[in-house]
């Protein structure tokens, strides 16, 4: 039986060494990646255009009545030209930082489909796909690139047309590849087999994230055991309530969580890294138990849990927001 991780890696660089035949058009999308959740058993029959559970919420409280997806908007599947989404997709699932996946989280919580694109037999594309261009959706003029690297406008391309009554995408993103068809998947991996695969195509091929920045793994990093207090919530607090945020981490916590900011953003400066693994793991050390506000305050500037617990730390802070803002 064939190694599926061996297989994978073979469909990968059989992508990578494609050139069209003389005359052909050049497929820009040889090899798709498709990372989405669901039962990988599901995936290996095939992936399904559907809504995903975010566009599906923001639809259903978008306004007083209820928006029925399946009469305004088109059902999308989402792929990528790199194995990257393995990363945020298993980040989701066990609730952990993208920066903070290792190959472990990869091994227990990610999937990948793999598909090759290339006709070998008669030429050009098997599967048609379309990528968003970088200004994003703009109705029937988002710029959007098929599988043959032409710049269309998204009227061209016939994804709004469903039966007689024409619908609009919804949640599109610069960069995602999408289709509105059933795409056929060559292998889907899981567990040692992923773990596999992404090892060895980082190794050959580099794995980068779309604003080019290396996405290697550490098996074991120092910081794999420091959950990451909610970063939208602090960045929220700072912005709406800066009379709670200067009540505790004045002195070095408004440093911290610029450099919290920074390594999130991918800034991997001396600084920064030797913040990352040497500054906060010591700070956190002294300060988990901190529970009064001041301490609290402290905990989310830099980054970090206490032993209250997420919904403990925000008790506190809420509870100081009522206070001051009920007179």
């Amino acid at each position: 039986m064939t190694d599926p991780a061996e297989y994978a890696l073979e469909l990968v660089r059989k992508a990578k060494a494609y050139r069209p035949e003389e005359g052909e058009d050049a497929v820009v999308f040889p090899i798709l990646f498709h990372s989405g959740v669901g039962d990988p058993n599901d995936i290996r029959k095939g992936i399904e255009p559907r809504f995903g559970d975010w566009v599906t919420e923001v639809l259903e409280g978008s306004g007083d009545e209820e928006v029925d997806p399946e009469e305004s908007f088109v059902p999308l599947a989402y792929f990528d030209s790199e194995p990257r989404w393995v990363i945020s997709q298993a980040g989701r699932k066990g609730g952990i930082s993208i920066p903070d996946v290792t190959l472990n989280d990869v091994r227990k919580y990610g999937q990948l489909a793999v598909i090759y694109n290339v006709d070998d037999k008669y030429g050009g594309a098997i599967n048609e796909v379309f990528k968003i261009g970088p200004d994003g959706y703009n109705g029937g003029y988002t710029e959007v690139t098929n599988v043959y690297g032409r710049k269309m406008k998204l009227y061209e391309t016939g994804l709004e047309e469903e039966g007689f009554q024409p619908k609009t995408l919804f949640g599109v993103e610069p960069g995602d590849i999408i289709s509105k068809d059933s795409i056929a998947t060559d292998v889907v991996l899981t567990g040692d087999d992923l773990v596999k695969f992404m090892r060895q195509y980082n190794k050959e091929f580099g794995l980068k994230s779309r604003r080019g920045q290396d996405m290697g793994f550490a098996e074991n990093p120092k910081n794999r055991s420091l959950r990451q207090f909610p970063y939208d919530y602090a960045s929220y607090l700072k912005k709406n309530f800066p009379e709670i945020w200067r009540a505790g981490g004045n002195i070095r916590g408004n440093d911290s969580f610029r450099w919290w900011t920074a390594y999130r953003r991918g800034d991997r400066s001396p600084t920064v890294m030797y913040w990352w693994n040497t500054t906060r793991p010591a700070w956190i050390a002294r300060h988990y138990g901190d529970y009064r506000l001041p301490g609290v305050i402290a905990q989310i500037k830099w980054g970090t849990v206490g032993n209250l617990g997420v919904a403990g730390m925000k008790r506190v802070v809420e509870d100081a927001v009522k206070k001051r803002y009920a007179r």
